[in-house]
């Protein structure tokens, strides 16, 4: 099954703040205003946000995913032994996993990621440009 609805937010996180109708409470950026009260399932996510091209053709959907999911499968009893104040030791790994997957899979780090990226290409073709290493451009 191809899985489209890539949360960067994921439900098994989510799910620890709803309330007992299994809803969470979520502003939109553009209307902050306006409370929805959501399903962990219907916010947080874009589509195919972690889509990938495959050199044969085509588009893998499912790969990414399917690691995120080894790293937030066992989070809510993590949470659960927080919550109980119990020893976490064994469960560190998932703990910074969990920690380090969030910070980097949000959109505001991928957008940082992308620009820092194309600033990268734009100055080395700069560069290249003023080193006589292109073709000059054409005349418009």
């Amino acid at each position: 099954m191809q899985k489209k609805r890539h949360h960067y937010v994921p439900k098994a996180y989510l799910s620890a703040f709803c309330d007992a109708e299994g809803r969470i409470c979520v502003y939109r950026k553009d209307r902050a205003e306006t409370l929805l009260r959501v399903k962990p399932d219907a916010t947080q996510f874009r589509g195919y946000y972690y889509s990938q091209p495959i050199p044969e053709g085509g588009t893998d959907n499912n790969t990414l995913e399917d690691l995120f999911s080894t790293i937030e499968g066992p989070w809510p009893e993590t949470v659960s032994r927080l919550q109980r104040r119990e020893n976490v030791n064994d469960r560190l790994e998932n703990i910074f996993e969990f920690m380090a997957l969030q910070r980097a899979r949000v959109p505001a780090s991928r957008d940082g990621t992308e620009a820092a990226l194309s600033e990268k290409v734009r100055a080395t073709m700069v560069d290249m440009l003023q080193n006589g290493k292109l073709p000059l451009l054409p005349q418009v």
